[in-house]
């Protein structure tokens, strides 16, 4: 897949503009701004700014209060273009876009375009038949934020260089937790003839859900088996990992702290997804 590219950026056209405006006022020899070229040259400034720039950095979601600095900037020139004015008050105007305004747009505009590189850098990674499936149908049943937390999953497992993948257990936990709450509400499952809380929950536990979701589709209890045994496993290593978090002296034990104990740990996980999700059976 191709990285997508950035969007093209008109900001150092501008301030090139800015500086050449700059420049041809402290040549004029005048106390006023008489010439028409030089009056025509500020209105083209203030053109590029609410007709090329602003628009842009607007769609990056800047502070407002970066560009309305600039947008003052902008119609105080404009109205001093309209007739002759100080040379003085021009130069005033153009000083408070290059000294104050210009190092804050372009921080904010630096910060948003590395966003967009580690965007673009996340789509590199290769995704299995499962994996896209889990991803799309997610995004299908209205669990958006859920598949973002898959995709960043997928992103962690592809970097060789982190020291500890804890989080990324704890992302896809929540994963799993979500898919289960939509599919199985806690007042649904609790209101199923013969449901019984179990000691030290305070509510369905998540075999308790998966086993709601699949009779209600109707499996008997061979087809049940395994699907249930992966969400019971999955729960153990969910529940030995809250409590290395806890426990003192325990991380080193039971905590995702290699590749491989993370990949096994997402394992569970996809074969409990695939199957919650039915994404071979579309």
């Amino acid at each position: 897949m191709a990285t997508p590219a950035l969007p093209p950026d008109p900001l150092p056209g501008f301030w090139k503009s800015i500086e050449a405006l700059r420049t041809a006022l402290r040549r004029n020899a005048a106390v006023n701004v008489n010439a028409q070229g030089l009056r025509q040259k500020t209105r083209g400034l203030v053109e590029t700014w609410f007709r090329s720039v602003r628009p842009y950095l607007h769609g990056l979601a800047l502070p407002e209060e970066r560009l309305s600095t600039v947008d003052s900037a902008m119609q105080r020139l404009l109205r001093l273009a309209a007739a002759p004015n100080s040379k003085a008050s021009y130069i005033a105007e153009v000083d408070a876009v290059r000294k104050t305004a210009r190092p804050e747009l372009e921080l904010d505009v630096e910060q948003h375009r590395g966003k967009l590189i580690l965007q673009a850098a996340s789509t590199q990674v290769q995704a299995t038949a499962t994996e896209t499936l889990i991803l799309t149908t997610l995004e299908r049943i209205g669990l958006q934020e859920t598949a973002r937390s898959y995709r960043q999953v997928l992103i962690d497992l592809s970097e060789a260089r982190r020291l500890s993948y804890r989080g990324t257990a704890t992302e896809l936990r929540e994963v799993v937790r979500e898919v289960l709450d939509h599919l199985a509400p806690d007042d649904q499952v609790t209101s199923t003839a013969g449901y019984k809380q179990q000691p030290g929950t305070d509510g369905p536990t998540m075999t308790q859900k998966a086993r709601f979701i699949l009779k209600a589709r109707g499996l008997g209890e061979s087809e049940r088996k395994a699907p249930e045994q992966a969400v019971a496993l999955l729960e153990e290593q969910i529940a030995s990992l809250a409590r290395s978090t806890y426990v003192k002296g325990a991380a080193s034990t039971h905590s995702v702290t290699t590749l491989p104990t993370a990949r096994t740990f997402k394992g569970f996980a996809d074969a409990v997804l695939a199957e919650l999700l039915q994404v071979h059976r579309e």
